[in-house]
C-alpha cells in the first residue's frame, strides 16, 4: 500500500480519515506491514503489500484460499488458461486491449479494477500501459491479492499498485473519487447483487468518471432461458442475475444511475466447451461485451 491512498481511503464505520501506524516494513514507498486506524477505534492491518478489511469470499465461486492449497498461483492460472475454449480466451484477450487503449488514450488519474480476482485484466495492464496512474485493485479475498502484488511485480515493478482486500458493495473508498473504474468479468460475477456493484462504482466516480464493464451475453430467446434454467439447478443457483441478455445489460446500468450507457460488441462465436462458467452454455451462440458507462 502506497501512503497517499489514505487521502481517498474512509472508515467502513463512520467514513472518517484513517491515519498509518506500526509500519514494521517497507519497500520503494510501498508500505507492506503495518496498521491503519480510525479516531473511531476501527483498525486494518496491511500484510504483503495489502491493506486488509477481514472481507470473507464468496461461498458458492471464486474460493481462491482453498484452489491455492491444491495449487501454487502459476499452476492455477495455468490449468485455467488451458481449459479455456480458445475462441473465448481471444475474445478475453481483444476485450482486456480494449480496456487498456481506453486508459492509455484518456489516462484516467485513478483506475480502480473491481472485483480483480485473479488479476487477469490487470496483469494486461501492468504489461501495456504506456502512462503512470495509480492504480487500486480490489477483491474479496487477500489471498488472491496477495499473489496478484507478485505477478504485477514480475511484471511491471514501476507501476504503482495498491491492493485493498474488501467488501466491493462496501468500498472503503470516499465518494467521487475514482477516474475510471473497471470490471473484467468481476461485476457480472457477483450473482444476485450485481446492480448494488453498479450503483458502488457510480458513487466513488467522479462527476466525469466512467465505468467499463464487461460481460457474456446470449441469445434473448425461450429456449436459452430454458437452457439456463436447467443449468441453475444443476449448480443449485437461484439466479445468474441481469446481465446475461443485452436489453438487461443496458437496463441495468442505467438503474445503477448512469445517464449514458454504451454496449460495444467486442466479438462473438458459437461455444465449443466450457469447464469453468455457467455461461456460455456450449454449442450456442454468445457475444463477448464491453458496457460504458457514464
Amino acid at each position: 500500500m502506497y501512503l497517499d491512498l489514505l487521502e481517498i481511503v474512509k472508515c467502513p464505520k463512520c467514513n472518517g480519515k484513517f491515519k498509518i501506524n506500526n509500519i514494521t516494513k517497507e519497500e520503494d514507498n510501498e508500505i507492506l506491514d503495518g496498521e491503519i486506524f480510525c479516531d473511531c477505534g476501527e483498525k486494518y492491518s496491511i500484510k504483503d503489500g495489502v491493506l486488509d478489511f477481514n472481507s470473507k469470499e464468496q461461498e458458492s465461486m471464486n474460493q481462491w484460499s482453498e484452489s491455492y492449497k491444491e495449487l501454487n498461483y502459476n499452476e492455477l492460472d495455468k490449468k485455467i488458461e488451458e481449459n479455456t475454449d480458445v475462441i473465448i480466451s481471444d475474445l478475453n484477450n481483444k476485450l482486456k486491449k480494449y480496456i487498456i487503449d481506453d486508459l492509455n488514450c484518456s489516462m484516467p488519474e485513478v483506475v480502480l479494477d473491481i472485483a480483480s480476482g485473479r488479476g487477469m485484466l490487470a496483469r494486461y495492464m501492468a504489461a501495456n500501459i504506456n502512462y503512470n496512474p495509480t492504480i487500486i485493485l480490489t477483491d474479496l479475498s487477500f489471498e488472491v491479492l496477495k499473489y496478484d502484488r507478485i505477478k504485477l511485480k514480475n511484471i511491471n515493478s514501476s507501476l504503482k499498485v495498491n491492493f485493498i482486500a474488501c467488501d466491493c458493495l462496501n468500498l472503503p473508498l470516499k465518494d467521487k473519487t475514482i477516474d475510471r473504474c473497471v470490471s473484467f468479468f468481476g461485476i457480472c460475477n457477483m450473482i444476485g447483487i450485481q446492480l448494488e456493484g453498479i450503483k458502488e462504482c457510480k458513487r466513488v466516480l467522479k462527476q466525469s468518471g466512467k465505468l467499463i464493464n464487461s460481460t457474456i451475453i446470449e441469445e434473448d430467446n425461450e429456449n436459452i432461458k430454458s437452457k439456463i434454467n436447467d443449468a441453475l439447478k444443476l449448480c443449485n443457483l437461484d439466479s445468474i442475475g441481469e446481465m446475461v441478455f443485452e436489453k438487461d445489460v443496458y437496463n441495468i446500468h442505467k438503474n445503477g444511475g448512469f445517464d449514458n450507457v454504451k454496449l460495444v460488441t467486442i466479438g462473438e462465436g458459437i461455444c465449443n466447451e466450457n469447464k469453468f462458467d455457467l455461461i456460455p452454455l456450449i454449442n450456442e451462440w454468445y457475444a463477448v461485451i464491453a458496457i460504458e458507462a457514464k
